[in-house]
């Protein structure tokens, strides 16, 4: 870049002189003269425009590619740190889960996928037990701990189709797409023995003498006929968990339809 300021800055008076050669020669031609315009330069000072106009074009070519290239990698940086802050927008900052906003739109479109090709579709509600007293006996920062713990063993368990949130406090959903009622239980079994079988710190401070958590399942159609009942089937069931002892998993009623008479 330097040498070619050097140069254009050196022949800058060559050029100027060019320029005023041309205008004169214009000026002949327009009135009558039949001489070449070209006849008005010597061969040193066209080779020498010649020189700098071919440095000039590579420069711009070059420049032209850079600016391209630098162009495409900024546009991929913003693309990437976009995906990037939308990932963040829908993830529980404790868990790594996803959160509640995400929770009810992809509820929604499984649902409406679940009607449009007539698949099953399983909701698992999670509950950890006793929370509130594991967070009063061992203070908040062991509470986030335990969340952030129990978070990654629901991770290790589900498949990468499920769909797996944190919807407020100690309480937790699990989306499972194209899943009967029995492959929900299956999956909410996993993560039961999983939880009762860890050793999370200050477990046997808990009143079971160990972390552990309750779960209500439903299933699209079986035990609730409308995408909004959907959330409430599997609530109505973890409440019948907590309330007949806990560390265990209630499936809600399979919908009894009317007979046709």
């Amino acid at each position: 870049m330097t040498t070619l300021v050097g140069v254009v800055i050196f022949y800058s008076k060559a050029i100027s002189a060019f320029f005023r050669r041309a205008r004169y020669a214009w000026k002949l031609v327009k009135q009558g003269e039949t001489a070449s315009p070209t006849q008005s330069f010597n061969q040193d000072q066209l080779a020498i425009l010649s020189d700098v106009y071919s440095q000039l074009r590579d420069h711009l070519i070059t420049s032209q590619k850079e600016l391209e290239a630098t162009n495409r990698d900024l546009e991929e940086k913003v693309k990437l740190r976009t995906k990037e802050l939308e990932e963040l927008s829908i993830r529980d900052a404790l868990t790594g889960l996803y959160n509640r906003r995400h929770f009810d739109e992809r509820l929604k479109e499984e649902v409406s996928r679940s009607i449009r090709h007539k698949l099953n579709l399983s909701l698992i509600y999670i509950d950890l037990d006793n929370f509130k007293n594991y967070n009063d006996t061992n203070g908040h920062p062991a509470g986030d701990a335990l969340l952030e713990q129990f978070g990654e063993s629901i991770k290790k368990t589900i498949r990468t189709s499920t769909i797996a949130c944190r919807i407020g406090g100690e309480e937790f959903c699990i989306i499972c797409p194209h899943t009967d009622i029995k492959g929900g239980m299956v999956l909410a079994e996993k993560i039961r023995k999983l939880t009762e079988d860890t050793e999370f710190p200050n477990g046997e401070k808990q009143p079971l003498g160990r972390v552990t958590c309750s779960m209500g399942v439903s299933e699209f159609p079986s035990t609730a006929d409308a995408p909004e009942n959907l959330v409430s089937s599997a609530d109505s069931a973890l409440y019948q968990a907590k309330k007949t002892g806990r560390n265990r998993i209630v499936s809600a009623p399979v919908i009894q339809k009317a007979k046709a008479s």
